[in-house]
Protein backbone atom coordinates (compact mmCIF):
# COMPACT_ATOMS: atom_id res chain seq x y z
CA UNK A 1 0.00 0.00 0.00
CA UNK A 2 2.31 2.56 1.06
CA UNK A 3 4.53 1.99 -2.35
CA UNK A 4 1.35 3.02 -3.76
CA UNK A 5 0.61 6.04 -2.01
CA UNK A 6 1.54 8.70 -4.84
CA UNK A 7 -1.25 7.47 -7.02
CA UNK A 8 -3.35 8.46 -4.04
CA UNK A 9 -2.83 12.26 -3.84
CA UNK A 10 -0.31 13.31 -7.53
CA UNK A 11 -3.59 12.77 -9.82
CA UNK A 12 -4.92 16.25 -7.55
CA UNK A 13 -2.66 18.43 -9.25
CA UNK A 14 -3.79 17.80 -12.73
CA UNK A 15 -7.29 18.22 -11.17
CA UNK A 16 -5.92 22.07 -9.79
CA UNK A 17 -5.03 22.37 -13.39
CA UNK A 18 -8.31 22.04 -14.63
CA UNK A 19 -10.10 23.76 -11.95
CA UNK A 20 -8.01 26.66 -13.18
CA UNK A 21 -8.78 26.20 -16.54
CA UNK A 22 -11.99 26.52 -16.05
CA UNK A 23 -11.88 29.26 -13.53
CA UNK A 24 -10.19 31.49 -16.38
CA UNK A 25 -11.63 29.86 -19.97
CA UNK A 26 -13.80 32.80 -20.59
CA UNK A 27 -12.18 35.76 -19.48
CA UNK A 28 -8.21 34.84 -19.67
CA UNK A 29 -8.44 31.99 -21.32
CA UNK A 30 -4.26 31.70 -22.19
CA UNK A 31 -3.55 32.03 -18.28
CA UNK A 32 -5.81 29.26 -17.72
CA UNK A 33 -4.04 27.24 -20.46
CA UNK A 34 -0.97 27.92 -18.95
CA UNK A 35 -2.07 26.93 -15.20
CA UNK A 36 -3.70 23.84 -16.79
CA UNK A 37 0.05 22.57 -18.92
CA UNK A 38 2.00 24.01 -15.54
CA UNK A 39 -0.10 22.19 -13.40
CA UNK A 40 0.09 18.65 -15.42
CA UNK A 41 3.61 18.62 -15.73
CA UNK A 42 4.03 19.25 -12.28
CA UNK A 43 1.57 16.21 -11.71
CA UNK A 44 3.89 14.25 -14.25
CA UNK A 45 6.87 15.28 -12.77
CA UNK A 46 6.13 13.88 -9.34
CA UNK A 47 4.42 10.78 -10.67
CA UNK A 48 7.44 10.10 -12.92
CA UNK A 49 10.02 10.78 -9.83
CA UNK A 50 8.09 7.43 -8.30
CA UNK A 51 7.52 5.63 -11.14
CA UNK A 52 11.44 5.89 -12.17
CA UNK A 53 12.28 4.15 -9.01
CA UNK A 54 10.03 1.13 -9.83
CA UNK A 55 11.55 0.82 -12.88
CA UNK A 56 14.79 1.25 -11.74
CA UNK A 57 14.24 -2.10 -9.72
CA UNK A 58 13.23 -3.61 -12.88
CA UNK A 59 16.44 -2.23 -14.75
CA UNK A 60 18.80 -1.62 -11.64
CA UNK A 61 21.89 -1.13 -14.79
CA UNK A 62 20.06 0.95 -16.96
CA UNK A 63 18.98 4.55 -15.24
CA UNK A 64 18.38 6.06 -18.21
CA UNK A 65 15.64 3.83 -19.40
CA UNK A 66 14.10 3.83 -16.17
CA UNK A 67 13.86 7.37 -16.36
CA UNK A 68 12.55 7.66 -19.89
CA UNK A 69 9.79 4.91 -19.23
CA UNK A 70 8.86 6.66 -16.05
CA UNK A 71 8.58 9.77 -17.44
CA UNK A 72 6.71 9.16 -20.42
CA UNK A 73 4.50 6.53 -18.14
CA UNK A 74 3.85 9.94 -15.90
CA UNK A 75 3.05 12.42 -18.56
CA UNK A 76 0.52 10.06 -20.25
CA UNK A 77 -1.15 9.19 -17.14
CA UNK A 78 -1.18 13.00 -16.19
CA UNK A 79 -2.95 13.71 -19.27
CA UNK A 80 -5.48 10.94 -18.98
CA UNK A 81 -6.50 11.73 -15.09
CA UNK A 82 -6.86 15.86 -16.01
CA UNK A 83 -9.33 14.34 -19.07
CA UNK A 84 -11.03 12.66 -16.31
CA UNK A 85 -11.42 15.05 -14.08
CA UNK A 86 -12.63 17.43 -16.75
CA UNK A 87 -15.46 14.99 -17.69
CA UNK A 88 -17.21 14.58 -14.72
CA UNK A 89 -16.98 18.07 -13.40
CA UNK A 90 -19.47 20.71 -13.92
CA UNK A 91 -18.23 23.21 -16.31
CA UNK A 92 -20.32 26.04 -16.47
CA UNK A 93 -20.63 26.91 -12.12
CA UNK A 94 -18.61 28.08 -9.05
CA UNK A 95 -15.84 29.86 -10.85
CA UNK A 96 -14.55 31.27 -7.83
CA UNK A 97 -15.12 27.99 -5.74
CA UNK A 98 -12.95 26.02 -8.08
CA UNK A 99 -10.29 28.74 -8.19
CA UNK A 100 -9.67 28.61 -4.56
CA UNK A 101 -9.81 24.90 -4.50
CA UNK A 102 -6.99 24.41 -6.80
CA UNK A 103 -5.06 27.25 -4.87
CA UNK A 104 -6.34 25.56 -1.61
CA UNK A 105 -3.96 22.14 -3.27
CA UNK A 106 -1.00 23.66 -4.14
CA UNK A 107 -0.54 25.76 -1.16
CA UNK A 108 -1.36 23.02 1.20
CA UNK A 109 1.27 20.92 -1.18
CA UNK A 110 4.03 23.61 -1.23
CA UNK A 111 3.99 24.26 2.35
CA UNK A 112 3.59 21.52 4.18
CA UNK A 113 6.56 19.97 1.91
CA UNK A 114 8.25 22.84 3.20
CA UNK A 115 7.74 22.36 6.76
CA UNK A 116 8.13 18.59 6.69
CA UNK A 117 11.58 18.88 4.70
CA UNK A 118 12.66 21.64 7.58
CA UNK A 119 12.20 19.37 10.45
CA UNK A 120 13.41 16.43 8.67
CA UNK A 121 16.83 18.18 8.54
CA UNK A 122 15.93 19.96 12.04
CA UNK A 123 14.84 16.66 14.38
CA UNK A 124 16.84 13.77 11.78
CA UNK A 125 15.81 11.06 13.74
CA UNK A 126 16.74 7.59 12.64
CA UNK A 127 14.39 4.86 10.92
CA UNK A 128 13.83 2.29 13.08
CA UNK A 129 14.37 -0.45 10.00
CA UNK A 130 18.12 1.40 9.91
CA UNK A 131 18.42 0.99 14.35
CA UNK A 132 18.09 -2.28 14.13
CA UNK A 133 20.10 -3.25 11.36
CA UNK A 134 22.76 -5.82 11.54
CA UNK A 135 25.99 -3.84 12.47
CA UNK A 136 23.95 -0.82 12.65
CA UNK A 137 25.53 2.44 14.74
CA UNK A 138 22.34 4.41 14.82
CA UNK A 139 20.18 4.51 18.26
CA UNK A 140 16.32 5.15 19.07
CA UNK A 141 15.92 8.56 19.70
CA UNK A 142 12.35 9.94 20.64
CA UNK A 143 11.20 13.11 18.36
CA UNK A 144 11.78 15.68 20.92
CA UNK A 145 15.30 15.19 20.88
CA UNK A 146 17.02 17.58 18.19
CA UNK A 147 19.58 16.27 16.31
CA UNK A 148 20.08 19.69 13.95
CA UNK A 149 21.00 18.59 10.36
CA UNK A 150 24.12 15.59 11.91
CA UNK A 151 23.24 13.84 8.51
CA UNK A 152 21.47 14.19 5.16
CA UNK A 153 21.31 10.48 4.94
CA UNK A 154 17.74 9.14 4.61
CA UNK A 155 18.03 6.76 7.15
CA UNK A 156 18.08 10.18 9.56
CA UNK A 157 14.73 11.45 8.03
CA UNK A 158 12.16 9.63 9.79
CA UNK A 159 10.00 12.32 11.09
CA UNK A 160 7.99 13.73 10.01
CA UNK A 161 7.13 11.21 7.58
CA UNK A 162 7.34 12.81 3.78
CA UNK A 163 4.62 10.09 2.91
CA UNK A 164 2.22 11.13 5.15
CA UNK A 165 2.72 14.49 4.45
CA UNK A 166 1.87 14.08 0.81
CA UNK A 167 -1.00 11.07 1.29
CA UNK A 168 -2.54 13.62 3.43
CA UNK A 169 -2.92 16.17 1.09
CA UNK A 170 -6.14 13.78 -0.01
CA UNK A 171 -7.98 15.13 2.63
CA UNK A 172 -9.14 18.24 0.23
CA UNK A 173 -11.16 15.42 -1.61
CA UNK A 174 -14.62 16.49 -0.05
CA UNK A 175 -13.90 20.12 -0.84
CA UNK A 176 -14.81 18.70 -4.44
CA UNK A 177 -18.24 17.54 -3.53
CA UNK A 178 -20.50 20.32 -5.16
CA UNK A 179 -18.08 20.14 -8.14
CA UNK A 180 -19.10 16.82 -9.36
CA UNK A 181 -21.67 16.21 -12.36
CA UNK A 182 -23.07 13.14 -10.57
CA UNK A 183 -23.82 14.10 -7.10
CA UNK A 184 -25.73 13.45 -3.51
CA UNK A 185 -26.67 15.28 -0.66
CA UNK A 186 -24.07 14.61 2.17
CA UNK A 187 -21.78 13.02 -0.42
CA UNK A 188 -18.85 15.03 1.36
CA UNK A 189 -18.88 12.26 4.29
CA UNK A 190 -18.19 9.30 2.36
CA UNK A 191 -15.63 11.46 0.11
CA UNK A 192 -13.81 12.34 4.15
CA UNK A 193 -14.42 8.82 5.14
CA UNK A 194 -12.53 7.55 1.85
CA UNK A 195 -9.58 9.74 2.67
CA UNK A 196 -8.99 9.15 6.23
CA UNK A 197 -9.24 5.23 5.23
CA UNK A 198 -6.27 5.79 3.12
CA UNK A 199 -4.41 7.87 5.54
CA UNK A 200 -4.61 5.38 7.87
CA UNK A 201 -4.04 2.29 5.30
CA UNK A 202 -0.64 4.52 4.25
CA UNK A 203 0.72 5.02 7.39
CA UNK A 204 -0.12 1.74 8.69
CA UNK A 205 2.14 0.18 6.29
CA UNK A 206 5.21 2.70 6.78
CA UNK A 207 5.09 1.60 10.38
CA UNK A 208 4.75 -1.56 9.75
CA UNK A 209 7.55 -2.06 7.18
CA UNK A 210 10.07 0.27 9.56
CA UNK A 211 10.09 3.00 7.71
CA UNK A 212 8.38 5.31 10.45
CA UNK A 213 7.65 5.56 13.84
CA UNK A 214 3.73 6.07 15.01
CA UNK A 215 4.98 9.32 16.02
CA UNK A 216 6.68 10.32 12.67
CA UNK A 217 3.31 9.35 11.08
CA UNK A 218 1.58 11.05 13.05
CA UNK A 219 3.59 14.27 13.00
CA UNK A 220 3.58 13.87 9.27
CA UNK A 221 -0.51 13.82 9.32
CA UNK A 222 -0.74 17.13 11.72
CA UNK A 223 1.50 18.62 9.59
CA UNK A 224 -0.46 18.53 6.13
CA UNK A 225 -3.86 18.62 8.13
CA UNK A 226 -3.03 21.94 9.75
CA UNK A 227 -2.14 23.54 6.89
CA UNK A 228 -5.01 22.62 5.06
CA UNK A 229 -7.23 23.50 7.94
CA UNK A 230 -5.89 26.91 8.00
CA UNK A 231 -5.81 27.11 3.88
CA UNK A 232 -9.74 25.93 4.27
CA UNK A 233 -10.40 28.79 6.69
CA UNK A 234 -8.92 31.82 4.99
CA UNK A 235 -10.19 31.05 1.72
CA UNK A 236 -13.09 29.70 2.35
CA UNK A 237 -14.80 30.67 5.87
CA UNK A 238 -13.58 34.35 6.16
CA UNK A 239 -16.21 36.64 5.52
CA UNK A 240 -16.99 37.39 2.51
CA UNK A 241 -15.89 33.93 1.17
CA UNK A 242 -19.66 32.51 2.22
CA UNK A 243 -20.33 31.14 -1.18
CA UNK A 244 -19.18 28.10 -0.03
CA UNK A 245 -22.48 27.37 1.81
CA UNK A 246 -24.41 28.32 -1.00
CA UNK A 247 -22.74 25.74 -3.03
CA UNK A 248 -22.96 23.08 -0.83
CA UNK A 249 -26.59 23.63 -0.27
CA UNK A 250 -27.21 23.67 -4.19
CA UNK A 251 -25.41 20.62 -4.46
CA UNK A 252 -27.38 18.94 -2.00
CA UNK A 253 -30.60 19.81 -4.11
Amino acid sequence: MEYWAPLFYTWLFSAAGVLFYLSFRKEKKGLGIFLLVLSVIYNGYQLGTWLAKQYLLVWPDNTGLANGIGYLTSALAACLEAFLVYFFLKKDSYKTYMLRVAIVIFVVAVFSELIGTFLKGFISRPRYRNIVAEGSALAYSPWWKFHFWTSSADAVRSCPSGHMIATTLIMVLPLFHPLWKYTFKGGEYPAFGISVAIVILVGTFRIYNGAHFLSDVSFGILITYATLWLADYFFFHQKGNEERELIQIKAAD
